[in-house]
């Protein structure tokens, strides 16, 4: 019983007064919103650098959103200062000769997952419609290779590629007019039902190129069989 009267009023307010302007006061006290879809999303692709509250330090080397060193900062004083909706604050590094004061730099939400979204976007796997093939054979191919060039370019276009078909000289064999209708014959009677569009041949300097697109039959009957499976489903 002694011992709690020993315990003084001046004391709890000592007590409070240095738990208010410490970090902790504000990781206690810090209003967290709710993060938008898009911002939560890119919290998860972010790499995890610590940042605002994770930040283990009471003096940071800050950065500001522009890149420019402000120098020694309360990291306190700097999460409450600034737009939690806009920024967050990403400890960067630690200095070797100084690891308790962590590099500590603003970085703009919206702009980052612009960043991340871009970098997505670029390493999204392109469409068959945006591949083109190209197929090489000369004057003088033979019929069976000739077939299995046409065979190939059918496999492109059915699954939706575009296809560049040249015939070009080899050696001294050169192209005749009677040659080059029959080539153009052959080419359009195998390959025109599989193309959505397709361009007249040209000939420029002995070689004759076929640009074509593929109507994507494969991936159409792919489509379709899937769609017939759940109408299946949903009557059973």
């Amino acid at each position: 019983m002694q011992a709690i009267h020993s315990f003084k009023p001046h004391s709890c307010y000592l007590l409070s007064r240095s738990l208010t302007y410490s970090p902790l006061y504000y990781i206690i006290h810090a209003k967290q919103r709710p993060l938008s879809t898009s911002t939560a999303l890119l919290a998860q692709s972010i790499p995890r650098h610590l940042r605002d509250e994770e930040i283990n330090a009471r003096q940071i080397r800050f950065v500001n959103a522009e890149g420019r060193m402000e120098g020694a900062r309360s990291l306190s004083e700097v999460l409450m200062s600034m737009d939690r909706n806009k920024y967050w604050l990403v400890e960067v590094s630690r200095d070797p000769d100084d690891p308790t004061v962590p590099i500590c730099k603003l970085v703009d939400k919206k702009a980052e997952y612009e960043k991340i979204k871009a970098q997505k976007l670029k390493n999204k796997p392109r469409s068959a419609a945006n591949i083109c093939k190209e197929l090489v054979m000369t004057w003088n191919v033979s019929d069976h290779d000739f077939k299995r060039k046409l065979e190939q370019a059918q496999e492109f276009l059915d699954k939706g590629n575009r296809v560049r078909l040249s015939i070009k000289p080899k050696g001294r064999v050169r192209s005749t007019v009677d040659i080059e209708k029959k080539m153009k014959k052959l080419v359009m009677d195998a390959l025109f039902d599989c193309c959505k569009e397709y361009k007249d041949p040209v000939m420029h300097q002995g070689i004759l190129t076929f640009e074509m697109s593929g109507k994507g039959l494969i991936i159409h009957k792919k489509h379709e069989n899937e769609k017939s499976d759940k109408a299946e489903e949903s009557t059973e």
